[in-house]
């Protein structure tokens, strides 16, 4: 596990969007990150945040609309005034120049480095030279504890690879395609099938 702890906020929304409340329909963003947020069968967002996000506009007397995208997707329609609200966003000193944060933690969280069964990984200087994915624009790979910072300060190199969700990095994993990628850890302990997390030490 890569010591990457961060802290899941509640919601996020633009600097200038802080007026919309008073407005009919409130816009979040949702993008797959089972069992947190993601689409069901029939087509609904639900999910950890979901229920959470509900209550709140419940109590506020909201009027919401979820929109469902990628997550670079959601961050730049974010930033673009296209939606108002987005929910699981690590905090990192980048976001806060441009977006304000709820003030309540609701979930720490760390990012996890998941390979084929069968791998024995056994130290993070085993990584030189291997191709691993990551969710584009996460705060797994940019954050100051993320991947990118890691391999940087243990002067390790790597192919990275950045996809547009958590799937996509776990299926690339069980078709060999890559050799590792990272998840936060929720994402992982809901769909590791097949697919065996390694501490790197």
């Amino acid at each position: 596990m890569i010591k990457n702890k961060f802290i899941i906020l509640l919601i996020l929304f633009s600097l200038s969007n802080l007026s919309l409340f008073a407005e009919k329909t409130i816009k979040i963003g949702a993008y797959e990150n089972k069992p947190k947020i993601f689409t069901n069968n029939n087509g609904e967002t639900v999910g950890f945040w979901v229920d959470i996000t509900n209550y709140i506009a419940a109590k506020e007397k909201w009027k919401i609309e979820w929109v469902t995208s990628n997550w670079e997707e959601c961050l730049q329609k974010l930033k673009n005034n296209e939606i108002h609200i987005m929910v699981d966003v690590g905090e990192s000193s980048a976001r806060k120049e441009k977006f304000i944060f709820s003030k309540e933690t609701v979930l720490l969280s760390c990012t996890v480095l998941y390979t084929q069964k069968g791998t024995n990984l056994q130290s993070i200087f085993e990584l030189e030279g291997r191709t691993i994915a990551c969710l584009k624009k996460s705060i797994n790979l940019s954050g100051s504890q993320g991947l990118k910072a890691n391999l940087k300060n243990s002067n390790i190199n790597c192919k990275i690879i950045e996809m547009t969700n958590y799937s996509k990095i776990f299926e690339a994993i069980s078709k060999g395609e890559i050799f590792a990628g990272i998840t936060n850890k929720d994402f992982g302990a809901e769909n590791e099938i097949n697919i065996m997390s390694k501490e790197v030490l």
